[in-house]
């Protein structure tokens, strides 16, 4: 028996029963949170409204990239100006660059991929 994952698992449990049973008074919440219909709000159904607030807020894959690119320009541009060589080592995105050498592998015609 795999005893720490059972007890991740019962604590797991127990933690959704408790936000399942706790309810908060409307009284007590922000108008954007009351339930109208009961007069309180469980504690799961806060939970899931601030995840998606925080899913809201965090930046998309494409902001990211170009939050990267950016700085990597900036980075270059500093060095172009104090006549320094480029290092283009900073922010290397590790994935997109062993895409990028599979890619080139895989449609160069002097490589050949069974060595």
């Amino acid at each position: 028996m795999n005893y720490e994952s059972q007890a991740d698992r019962l604590i797991a449990n127990l933690d959704n029963a408790c936000r399942e049973a706790i309810l908060i008074p409307n009284s007590w919440l922000p108008d954007s949170y009351h339930n109208h219909k009961t007069g309180f709000v469980g504690v799961d159904t806060i939970h899931k409204k601030l995840d998606k607030k925080d899913e809201a807020k965090k930046p998309s894959q494409y902001q990211q990239a170009k939050q990267s690119r950016s700085e990597n320009i900036a980075l270059y541009a500093d060095q172009a100006i104090h006549e320094e060589n480029i290092s283009y080592d900073q922010n290397v995105d590790e994935a997109k660059k062993y895409e990028n050498m599979q890619s080139f592998a895989k449609y160069c015609p002097s490589i050949s991929l069974d060595d």
